[in-house]
Order: structure tokens, then sequence, then C-alpha cells
């Protein structure tokens, strides 16, 4: 058996055992699973101890151009998607880009830098970040300073009303479907973190503060029922507390059993 067949087949099974554990590939990963690379190796490249990551690669360059050659064989059959990806350094001070080719070609360079992803993984991510982006954008809302208007139903907007803005427009409550929810100031650390944890739905009231012009935080918007929730779950657990308190009292022995013995 010739060495390029050897090559390629520790490549290809390489390949494979990367794909099932975590449905990507990468160069590195391809080249520690086949035994091309060591773990600390590619730790101390990553922290600038080698100046190039083909340095410590197993195998003379032709050998490794070989390699990553059939690495991006495989991932091309297999249907893959490529994405680029940053590398940087683990060092103290500014991370700077790593380099893993000695003539530091730009292609070279991308080709180590390349993941290659299944499109419906890639369709996933798309969105899940969208969803993530959304939830973001619905769960911010603004306190007024000014009397205004929405810009939706022409109501009438008092100072300390809360308003959506969306696409440059002032939207009241009722018009996001959050009329039914309720104002809880900041300043109760526990409650807040109980609603957050009971609550699937939320607003972040922002407010502005002209002095150091910036948003400050004053508080959430809540749906009633949850606030009362919560609010019963802290009276629970600060009851069965003061119990947990009182019965070791009642184990530790008095002061004077104590002189007495």
């Amino acid at each position: 058996m010739s060495n390029r067949v050897r090559i390629k087949q520790r490549v290809y099974q390489a390949c494979e055992e990367v794909w099932y554990e975590q449905k990507f590939v990468s160069p590195i990963d391809v080249l520690l699973k086949g035994k091309f690379l060591q773990q600390a190796q590619i730790e101390d490249w990553r922290k600038g101890r080698i100046t190039y990551l083909e340095k410590v690669i197993a195998g003379n360059l032709n050998a490794i151009t070989f390699a990553m050659k059939c690495f991006r064989e495989w991932s091309c059959n297999k249907g893959l998607k490529p994405s680029p990806t940053a590398y940087l350094s683990r060092t103290r001070g500014s991370r700077k880009e790593l380099r893993f080719s000695k003539s530091g070609m730009p292609s070279i360079e991308m080709a180590y830098r390349t993941h290659y992803v299944s499109p419906q993984l890639i369709e996933e991510q798309k969105q899940k970040r969208k969803e993530k982006h959304e939830q973001f954008v619905m769960r911010i809302v603004f306190r007024l300073l000014i009397e205004t208007q929405c810009s939706q139903c022409k109501r009438l907007l008092n100072i300390g009303r809360f308003v959506r803005v969306e696409e440059n427009q002032l939207l009241c409550q009722s018009c996001v479907e959050l009329s039914e929810f309720v104002f809880l100031p900041k300043g109760d650390p526990q409650l807040t973190t109980s609603v957050r944890e009971l609550s699937t739905k939320f607003a972040i009231v922002l407010q502005e503060n002209f002095v150091t012009k910036t948003h400050e935080r004053q508080g959430l918007l809540v749906q009633p029922e949850i606030l009362e929730r919560a609010n019963t779950v802290i009276e629970i657990n600060r009851r069965a507390i003061e119990l947990k308190s009182r019965k070791k009292q009642k184990k530790r022995p008095s002061l004077h059993c104590r002189i007495l013995r």
C-alpha cells in the first residue's frame, strides 16, 4: 500500500469520526483525530509558542498538502458547505491572527481556517440567530420622559408610559400586545430573578439619561400572574427557611442546660 493511500484512509476515517461527534469538520480536528497533530502542539501554537502550525504537523510538506486535499475532497463529497473561521492567539494583550503555513500564503491560510458544515446546520444556526434577535427586540421598551402619541393608534401617551420603538415609530403597549403587563421596578434582585425564571415573556424597561446620553435599565414589564406567582414562591421559600431555623434552635440546648452539664 502506497503512502498516499494510507494518508487518504487516515484522513477519511478521521473525517467520519469528527463528523459523527460534532456534525462539522475542520482541518485541525481532522489532523488531530488522524494523529497528524497532538493536542499539546495545538495548545502551544495557540499560545504563540509555535510560529506556524505546519512546523509540528507530522509528515513532509507534500504529505500535508495531500492530506488537506483529501480533507476538502471528503467534505465536498459529503455535500458540506465551507465556513471560514477566525483563529486568534490566546496570548496576553492584543490577540493576533494565528498562522498555519510556512509560506503564509492567503489561499493556504484560508484552506486551514475553513470549516465544513452541513447546509441544514447552517440554516438551523441562522434561524436560531434570527429568533434570538427577534426575542431581544421584542423585549425592549422605553419609559417616556415627555408626552407623545402612539404612531399606530394615535393615543395620547403621558410621561411615564411605556413604548416600543419599531422602524422609527413609537408604539404603545396595546399595539405591541403588552397592555396586560405591569411594571416591576428594579431594586428587588430576588423578585426580579424569580420572575425571569418563571416567565417566558417579559420586556426590559429602559429610560434615557440626558446627562450621560445613555439608556438606563428601570425594571421589567411582566405578566401580573407571573408576578403574583413569583411573590408566592419567595414567600414559601422564606417560610421554609424560618421553619428550618426554628427547628435548629429547638435542637440546640439552652445556655442554662449547657452550664448544668
